[in-house]
């Protein structure tokens, strides 16, 4: 597909939904998987384990030095001395030279790590977060080489890979033994087979990256070490629920809280896969100023589907909480709150993205510690006083205080569109419909005042309403023909 062919409806769409495979394939191996995993372990299990992913990915995040904003960012310019063939080599020569203290710290701090994952000393729950850390450093690396390359086939058997590695393997050995540990020894086993068959997949096209000037070097690395508190921040604000959670109320909430944000990720769905093409995308076309209300179209339509998928979405939920065990119902409360999330991520990667173009990847400190200290204030003022529907608010409002900081700083160097009330009046309707949820909790009017909110979103925006049903149908006739 060349760059005319992208720049059309049908074009982007048809990247789009490529790229989006991946995405739609792990949602549905989540969807089979989560009725079973939820009645196989307990909440208190479940609380164990995502608490060993949550440490993950904060060594993760350490080793990547944001190198992979950094490799997304570059690998379209023309920068001296580098190429496609050794970028990769570069980023991973770093990472390997990250990972290796980061080892060092978490087998010498072993006791530490295995109280607060496990509740009790255990050299094998470090042993395995350092093998974990290893394999999925390579593997995010691997992943955006292949983004990047535009490599769908390649993308998808990754993400896929991985999915039935942290879903399928340890939902099928708690048969044999429902308890976090052996999870954890199995989700390990499978992390190190998946990075070894990818690094054999990727051993042949690396190049030698030692001629990369020392120029060269500073430009990558100015880029990607300032984002790093960004990523650390982001990692803190999504932890500090499951952080407060366990010190006020036990490991069974953050199993109940934890799933509940797997639920809510269904929207990660749309957030993912439009993520992953959209910034190459934008990466590649900006510059061209005939491009941007092709750009604005994008952004206004997306903002519809999200929360026109959220909201409808909240309306269902008691179909779709009876996918899971009795002893995580209870988070239908303040579910549609940590949709917000995804939502709020997801406009904020289109209205910020003048940062990212800027160069300036520092100014993301600000939004990000702003939500943060938003997370961490609501939280312990209101989980020891409402438990788990606090946290769910406080997730919530740090996400919505997030996007309006990043789009702020974004605006002043790239203006996607001139005027985002549509964004403005879509949030206040998502807002509304949270509150609705708890507030007329058991009550029919719920519903009556949740589907008049889907009635005035769908009025708000008819007009990318009639834009999707005419690309529909086009799309339609061309595979017809």
């Amino acid at each position: 597909m060349n760059i005319s062919d992208e720049l059309t409806a049908t074009g982007f769409l048809k990247k789009l939904v490529g790229f989006s495979m991946a995405t739609w394939m792990s949602a549905m191996i989540s969807f089979l998987i989560t009725p079973v995993f939820t009645r196989v372990y307990l909440p208190e299990e479940v609380g164990h384990i995502n608490l060993f992913t949550t440490y993950v990915t904060f060594f993760q995040t350490i080793c990547l030095l944001a190198l992979d904003q950094a490799f997304m960012r570059f690998y379209n310019e023309t920068l001296n001395g580098l190429h496609k063939g050794n970028f990769l080599s570069y980023c991973l020569r770093i990472n390997l030279g990250l990972i290796i203290p980061t080892v060092i710290i978490i087998l010498g701090g072993y006791r530490f790590f295995s109280c607060q994952i496990s509740g009790e000393e255990n050299l094998l729950v470090p042993i395995c977060l350092s093998s974990v850390v290893v394999c999925g450093t390579f593997l995010k690396m691997s992943n955006i080489s292949s983004r990047m390359e535009k490599n769908i086939v390649q993308y998808t058997l990754q993400v896929v890979s991985t999915v039935t590695v942290e879903k399928i393997l340890i939902t099928f050995i708690a048969f044999w033994r429902p308890d976090h540990k052996t999870a954890i020894v199995t989700m390990t086993m499978g992390y190190v087979i998946v990075s070894s068959i990818f690094y054999l997949v990727k051993k042949n096209g690396l190049q030698s990256a030692r001629d990369i000037p020392a120029k060269t070097q500073y430009t990558i690395l100015k880029f990607a070490i300032p984002y790093m508190p960004v990523l650390l921040l982001s990692w803190l604000g999504n932890s500090i629920p499951l952080l407060v959670l366990r010190k006020y109320v036990g490991y069974s909430s953050i199993g109940i809280y934890t799933n509940a944000v797997t639920m809510a990720n269904v929207l990660h769905i749309i957030q993912t896969g439009f993520s992953v093409y959209w910034e190459p995308f934008v990466y590649e076309h900006y510059k061209d100023r005939t491009n941007k209300e092709k750009i604005q179209k994008i952004e206004k339509t997306m903002v519809f589907i999200l929360n026109f998928a959220a909201v409808s979405i909240v309306i269902c939920q008691d179909v779709i909480f009876l996918l899971v065990g009795k002893q995580f119902q209870s988070s239908k409360l303040f579910f549609p709150f940590l949709m917000l999330t995804p939502i709020c991520n997801t406009i904020a990667d289109m209205t910020g993205i003048g940062i990212k173009l800027s160069g300036k990847s520092y100014l993301n400190i600000i939004p990000f510690i702003g939500g943060v200290l938003c997370n961490l204030g609501l939280s312990y003022f209101l989980v020891p006083q409402i438990g788990l529907i606090g946290a769910g608010v406080a997730v919530g409002t740090s996400a919505l205080l997030i996007l309006i900081v990043r789009s702020r700083l974004g605006r002043n160097h790239y203006k996607v569109s001139e005027n985002e009330w549509f964004i403005v009046l879509a949030l206040v309707l998502m807002v509304s419909t949270c509150i609705i949820n708890i507030v007329l909790n058991g009550s029919w009017l719920k519903y009556i005042l949740q589907i008049g909110v889907l009635g005035i979103l769908s009025l708000a925006f008819k007009k990318e309403i009639i834009y999707l049903l005419k690309l529909a149908k086009r799309i339609l006739k061309v595979r017809d023909k």
